[in-house]
């Protein structure tokens, strides 16, 4: 018999009464009750978590070849929950309860076929899992289904699946179908449209599509012009951390679009992104100090700022680096070349959030 499940403070006697008595069904081979007990183990439901005690009972129905079993094994695996983490034995155990029908096993088994995680990278796998589990209306499969290359008869369907998981609420989908109608490409051009979609992402916290609707407001596209709104919404995707957003706040504090200018605000937010490798935001964070504005004054730091741009590729802070090392004397120049190959490079991260797979072992 397994060691009673003991929770701090110890879990009441109608708690441990449900446990035992689930405990009792699931050691005389009752499918459901060992399901039940892998989960309350999971989710610490009736007593505390833990891992080891719930893959042990979702291992004992996955013998019995209990799909919910092997796609939750396969969760456990892919989590390093009560295993060390193993993508190749998650995508075995995802296979067997994917072969079986089960939908969210398809999606994260053609997750690991499209992303080459756990298996050989294989487009066609994923396109063939990741259907059989949309075709069961999962949002994430829709979604990812329709991010897969696709050829010219493909695009049509690609559009129609991204359109399917935005109906069904999920924010990745509806942000990109609004990005879709904003810019024509495979689906029609309708800018109040676009907008709709990108305020219902918006309106679920997905921080890029908060940052496009706010460029909408910005530009008056699909929407009144309202740069109050557009300053409202990218500040919202600027403080969950998306660079440009925060880059695109701090010219907003720069120009006074929809706040009142504020040079050390903007500053402040030139910097965020600055330091997550946006090369504009670094170029204008050069210029700032360059004269000393919402910064002190300090040409050194503008020269490092232009130098992380220009090394980017940003020809007007090549431009502004080139004129201002006139100016410095060569040993400045030589300190901050040298603090500019030593400084870590950072890259903006990625506006595309990644895709997820669905790890809720139900």
């Amino acid at each position: 018999m397994f060691a009673a499940c003991h929770a701090d403070p110890p879990p009441s006697a109608s708690h441990a009464s449900v446990l035992e008595e689930v405990t009792a069904l699931a050691a005389r081979g009752d499918i459901e009750a060992q399901l039940r007990l892998a989960s309350m183990y999971y989710d610490g439901v009736e007593c505390a978590v833990d891992d080891a005690q719930a893959a042990n009972w979702y291992a004992k129905a996955a013998e019995q070849h209990v799909a919910r079993a092997e796609y939750a094994l396969g969760v456990m695996h892919e989590q390093g929950r009560g295993f060390l983490r193993n993508e190749s034995a998650a995508a075995e155990w995802y296979g067997l309860a994917a072969t079986q029908g089960h939908a969210a096993a398809q999606n994260n088994l053609g997750l690991l076929y499209m992303e080459g995680r756990g298996v050989p990278r294989d487009e066609e796998r994923a396109r063939e899992w990741l259907r059989r589990a949309a075709e069961q209306n999962v949002p994430e499969a829709q979604f990812a289904l329709a991010l897969l290359p696709a050829d010219a008869l493909q695009v049509g369907e690609a559009a129609a699946w991204m359109q399917r998981a935005a109906e069904q609420g999920l924010a990745l989908a509806q942000w990109r179908l609004g990005l879709m109608h904003s810019t024509g490409q495979h689906a029609p051009l309708d800018l109040e449209l676009a907008a709709q979609w990108l305020r219902r992402a918006a309106d679920q916290g997905l921080a890029p599509a908060q940052a496009s609707l706010a460029l909408m407001y910005a530009r008056g596209e699909g929407v009144a012009l309202d740069s109050a709104q557009a300053a409202r919404w990218m500040r919202m995707a600027a403080e969950q951390g998306l660079a440009v957003a925060q880059g695109n706040l701090g010219l907003m504090y720069i120009q006074g679009e929809g706040v009142a200018q504020d040079y050390a605000e903007a500053a402040q937010w030139l910097q965020r992104a600055a330091d997550q490798g946006v090369a504009a935001a670094q170029r204008r964070l050069g210029s700032m100090y360059e004269r000393g504005r919402g910064v002190p004054q300090d040409d050194a730091s503008a020269y490092l700022w232009y130098c992380l741009s220009a090394a980017q590729g940003d020809l007007p802070a090549q431009e502004r680096r080139d004129a201002l090392a006139k100016t410095l004397s060569q040993e400045r120049i030589d300190a901050v070349e040298d603090l500019v190959r030593t400084r870590e490079v950072h890259r903006p991260r990625a506006e595309t959030p990644a895709l997820s797979p669905i790890l809720t072992p139900r």
